[in-house]
This record gives structure tokens, sequence and C-alpha cells, in this order.
């Protein structure tokens, strides 16, 4: 990815396949890292500081635990590895 990016630690309980669905849907090309597989990169080719409320509406939509049948699910507050 040579876009600006966005890092998204998936909560505890989370899997990160649900995020990573949600932002394909949205047409974010995102990846986990290779070592440590709850910490999601987004590429965002628009420019992080533009793109970032519409990644995190995008995380936070997601209230389920897993893909199939997933128990519903708080993350709480999306927070970028930058801290904004």
């Amino acid at each position: 990815m040579d876009e600006p990016l966005l890092d998204y630690v998936v909560p505890a309980g989370q899997d990160p396949a649900v995020v990573l669905a949600a932002l394909a849907a949205e047409r974010y090309d995102a990846s986990t890292d290779p070592g440590q597989a709850n910490l999601i990169h987004i590429a965002c080719p628009g420019g992080a500081d533009r793109e970032r409320a519409r990644v995190r509406a995008t995380i936070e939509a997601v209230h389920t635990t897993a893909i199939d049948a997933g128990a519903p699910f708080d993350p709480g507050p999306v927070r970028f590895q930058d801290k904004s």
C-alpha cells in the first residue's frame, strides 16, 4: 500500500475479518499486519485526514464479533494508532 494509511487495533473479542469485510464493502483496501493480526492498515487514497471520519463511521457500524453468527459487540469509540 503506497497511499497514506490509518492504523486501527481491533478490540479483543472481535474478529478482524468483520472489520476488513466492512471496509472492503466501502471499497477500502485494508489488511492485517503480518506481525500483529489485530492491527489493520487501511489505505486512504484521498489522504488519512480527509477519509478518517468515513473510515471511523464504517468501523463503528460493525456490531458483531464474527462474520457468521457473531454475538453483538460494541467496539466503543474508534481510535486510530495516531490517537485521533
